[in-house]
């Protein structure tokens, strides 16, 4: 992901600059995925739900939702940063 290891335990990297980040700040859907739904492998996700946010969803998922054993479909490192008194989640959260 262009970064050497010994960049990666530098005091100063962001990790965020090699993540996929989402933010659901609102709207109806679904689901969310923070990696893939079915195929694919990411380092680090983060799904935010932001104060202020009135997302209503079904389900959070902060990695990957693989359909099936083969191909790989994983997250290495997932956060879900929910912090909206006035999101709605019909379902659950997965980190």
């Amino acid at each position: 992901m262009n970064f050497t290891p010994s960049a990666t335990f530098d005091s100063s990297f962001d990790p965020d600059q090699l993540s996929a980040i989402i933010d659901l700040t609102r709207g109806t859907i679904g689901s969310a995925y923070g990696g893939s739904y079915n195929e694919g492998v990411t380092a680090r996700t983060v799904v935010n739900v932001p104060s202020g946010s009135t997302i209503n969803i079904q389900n959070i998922f902060g990695g990957a939702f693989g359909t099936q054993i083969l191909p790989p479909c994983d997250v290495f490192e997932s956060n879900v940063n929910y912090s909206s008194n006035n999101a709605t989640v019909n379902g659950a959260i997965y980190g």
